[in-house]
């Protein structure tokens, strides 16, 4: 987490590059997501890195109920740390992040063709508030 003070001109980070807002709460089973992510090449995939690969769907709960919630999605190695949003609308650029791209079937033992996601969680959600007071 970090604190960008504005520059000097008054504009935020915010302003330039544009920002989305953060659900700290566990994802509602069956909540409509989008996720997104850069998976590299992998053992018989078509992924080389380059691009943004997205998948779209229902989440549900992963092997390891509440930290990991899942979606069908068969993406190689490398979306990891890719966002997962709610009510995304790629016209606009809106849509809540609930949660990021941690593991696949490897990791987490869950079934293939399924990419897993943590939720950002109220320890989380302690630390934004306080960078966000001081």
């Amino acid at each position: 987490m970090a604190v960008a003070h504005p520059a000097s001109d008054g504009r935020t980070v915010a302003n330039v590059v544009g920002s989305r807002r953060t659900a700290f709460t566990q994802p509602r089973k069956g909540q409509f997501t989008d996720a997104f992510g850069y998976p590299h090449a992998n053992f018989g995939t078509p992924f080389k890195g380059a691009r943004t690969v997205h998948c779209a769907g229902p989440v549900r709960s992963g092997p390891e109920p509440p930290l990991l919630w899942g979606m069908r999605c068969d993406r190689a190695h490398g979306a990891s740390g890719g966002r997962h949003f709610a009510g995304s609308d790629p016209a606009t650029g809106t849509g809540t992040v609930t949660g990021v791209t941690t593991a696949g079937k490897d990791l987490s033992g869950g079934e293939s063709e399924y990419a897993y996601a943590t939720w950002p969680g109220t320890g989380a959600e302690r630390l934004y508030r306080r960078a966000h007071a001081d």
